[in-house]
């Protein structure tokens, strides 16, 4: 029987319910269910952005209303295409009936901030739409790492796959609108104090971190049940290879022994990574860094999940 349960709370869930926003109560159980929730969250994102276009045009801000409503069209086309998917898949149209807990929201505080704002700018407009986009790659991440069978969690991945390219998309609108108020400024008159960390720099850090969440992972697959050590091996493999894909051993340092094998060490290393690889994907200069950073987190969040699902079984932690 398929394990339907809402899974464990712990310190791990801190930053997934940060990104979803909201905290899937269940696991998803049908296609019916999911593609009814992916139509929800693209109607109210289509929704929402129809709403803060309205509101930036009545404030006089054209241009950013002008970016809130192309948001608005691509996310009913981005629900046109889930009607579509699921009438082939699930064999009937996305309905609301078939989801058993509210369908979570993906709209942070900062639109309702915009609301009313007459000096938002197109930069922050889509600043605000990455995020969004993020979450909602985030929740369907953690629903393909929570799905109770392999169809469900094909069709979470590929709806997953599919944020990940409007994140990208919105990202490339975002440098732009950057650079063109950057000009429209013109010449800077003075240098920000502190500089901003690269993408490359948070990528070599975090090698490090992978490196050290894999000792402390060994170190615990030494005890407990053949299941969870099974399952933790598998982090183990994996997260090496993240490292050796980040960045050589001869660049990191030597990982730590001490608290390794800690179980809230471990679980809070694991959110740390999601962070690094979000934000080396949200700073990245080109798209083949971009690109690689954000498959890394979506393989973090995967990782957080399956841990989260795994503590109840490490013994004495």
């Amino acid at each position: 029987m398929c394990d339907t349960r809402r899974p464990a709370r712990g310190p791990a869930m801190s930053l997934l319910t940060s990104l979803l926003k909201t905290e899937p109560p269940e696991r998803v159980r049908s296609l019916a269910e999911l593609f009814a929730i992916a139509s929800a969250m693209e109607k109210e994102a289509s929704e929402r952005y129809r709403e803060l276009a309205a509101d930036m045009r009545d404030h006089g801000a054209a241009s950013t209303a002008a970016v809130f409503e192309h948001l608005a069209d691509e996310e009913q086309r981005h629900r046109d295409r889930v009607g579509d998917l699921s009438a082939a898949r699930s064999g009937k149209r996305p309905d609301l009936a078939d989801v058993r807990w509210r369908v979570p929201g993906i709209f942070g505080d900062e639109a309702g901030d915009m609301a009313g704002s007459r000096i938002t700018t197109p930069y922050q407009a889509l600043s605000m739409a990455v995020r969004n986009e993020e979450r909602t790659f985030a929740f369907w991440a953690y629903i393909a790492a929570q799905a109770p069978n392999l169809e469900i969690h094909q069709a979470a991945e590929a709806l997953a796959r599919e944020e990940l390219e409007h994140v990208a998309m919105l990202r490339r609108e975002r440098r732009r609108a950057y650079h063109e108020e950057r000009r429209a400024r013109g010449p800077s008159t003075g240098q920000a104090a502190s500089r901003r960390r690269s993408a490359d720099e948070i990528l070599l850090e975090a090698a490090g971190l992978e490196r050290h969440l894999a000792l402390g992972l060994d170190r615990l697959s030494q005890t407990g049940e053949s299941d969870m050590r099974a399952g933790l091996r598998k982090w183990i493999y994996e997260g090496r290879q993240m490292a050796d894909e980040t960045a050589p051993a001869a660049m990191t340092p030597q990982p730590s022994a001490a608290d390794a094998d800690d179980l809230r060490t471990i679980l809070a290393t694991a959110e740390l990574l999601v962070e690094h690889y979000l934000e080396a994907a949200d700073l990245a200069q080109d798209e083949p860094t971009m690109t690689r950073s954000q498959s890394l987190a979506k393989r973090a969040i995967t990782r957080l999940a399956s841990l989260q699902d795994l503590a109840p079984a490490i013994p004495g932690r």
